[in-house]
């Protein structure tokens, strides 16, 4: 536990108490699982994987993509200019009116 003897946050004894005692046998139980099936730690992966809808799903990969592009340019850059500041900025504003203009669009035209 973190608080035994000596105590502080350099303690890092496991199972001194006995609510300290379920990591290691959690470990235990599902070693023998994932030794017939690895991927059965990963329990998205269990059935195929995850479903996802694929406009949102380019949307946001696409959006992130160029936000590491343009954090990785200001890495390489060694310092944050004011082009690319606003590049990120203006990403992000253009993302929000991409991902909540269809739905605001969609309710103005069904309020009509």
């Amino acid at each position: 536990g973190m608080g035994g003897a000596g105590g502080g946050f350099a303690d890092l004894s496991v199972g001194e108490d006995e609510d300290d005692s379920y990591g290691g046998g959690t470990f235990a139980a599902s070693a023998p699982a994932s030794a017939r099936n690895p991927w059965s730690v990963f329990p998205f992966l269990a059935k195929g994987g995850v479903e996802v809808e694929r406009v949102p799903f380019v949307r946001d990969a696409a959006f992130y993509a160029v936000a590491v592009a343009a954090v990785l340019a200001a890495l390489l850059n060694g310092e944050v200019t004011l082009p690319e500041a606003s590049t990120l900025g203006g990403m992000y504003g253009l993302y929000l009116i991409v991902l909540l203009a269809p739905s605001r669009v969609a309710a103005l035209i069904a309020a009509m």
